[in-house]
């Protein structure tokens, strides 16, 4: 849905190198680096994997929305991270 509103959309996961959209597109994964990170407008957490250094993630993020509680003991400045 974001890509269809125009957004840049990438994706990083450890157990999945690339994933099939629902248009039948192949999108590849790409690496979870501090450029990635900080070049990004906003980060989305939706899994919980215990290989991701949250953190860090925090740290070099802009932003981050954490739909898993996966930042739950990582401390940030206030509006930095957005738990739903």
């Amino acid at each position: 849905m974001l890509q269809e509103e125009g957004a840049a959309v990438r994706f990083h996961d450890p157990h999945a190198a690339s994933i099939r959209l629902e248009s039948g597109t192949v999108q590849k994964g790409t690496p979870l680096t501090k450029k990635v990170l900080r070049d990004a407008d906003l980060v989305i957490i939706v899994t919980d994997h215990s290989a991701f250094d949250y953190p860090a993630i925090v740290r070099d993020a802009r932003r981050v929305l954490d739909t898993r509680n996966a930042t739950r003991s990582v401390r940030a400045p206030r509006g930095k991270v957005e738990k739903l």
